[in-house]
């Protein structure tokens, strides 16, 4: 998947919290997030896992890890959802 669901809000993320390895921290997450989604979510769901995975790695707290990866979970169940019933 391509650099573009990346924002500029999450390079600031990642400038702040890793200032001398900021571009290697984030392309780690964002390799990471990519291979995560192709490997799990249809592709329908792809664009979408990938940016809650990103936001998992960048979460602190362990509610909001949570909440974002049952959103992942669920990205993951809708895509396949969705593509199940186009194809009827």
């Amino acid at each position: 998947m391509p650099s573009e669901w990346i924002t500029e809000a999450d390079r600031e993320y990642f400038r702040k919290r890793y200032p001398k390895t900021w571009r290697h921290s984030l392309a780690m997450a964002e390799r990471n997030a990519t291979e995560y989604a192709e490997r799990h979510a249809p592709k329908s769901a792809q664009f979408m896992v990938s940016q809650l995975h990103l936001r998992y790695a960048m979460e602190n707290d362990a509610g909001d890890k949570k909440l974002t990866r049952r959103a992942i979970d669920e990205a993951i169940a809708f895509g396949r959802y969705c593509d199940a019933h186009a194809k009827s």
